[in-house]
């Protein structure tokens, strides 16, 4: 009985370590005017996730490992970065 609380005590604890991810998130807007862009293709590309801005030019890509990436942001009529 002892060792099944035991158990029963630390399998939270464990499932709760294995799920480190964090979140990618931002808001995109024109370097002169400061308005935001909207429809701005934000990539991780080593992950291939993908995810586009909304109408206040907000973005966010969730459930990502931690780690360094390359992120690649494209917009028709603008340079990519």
């Amino acid at each position: 009985m002892k060792n099944l609380f035991f158990l029963l005590l630390f399998i939270p604890i464990i499932s709760f370590s294995q799920s480190n991810t964090q979140s990618l998130r931002g808001i995109v807007t024109d370097k002169q005017s400061q308005a935001p862009l909207i429809g701005v293709k934000i990539q991780i590309t080593e992950l291939q996730f993908a995810t586009f801005t909304d109408s206040l030019g907000n973005y966010e890509i969730k459930n990502i490992l931690p780690n360094r990436y390359e992120i690649n942001v494209s917009y028709l009529g603008y340079n990519s970065q």
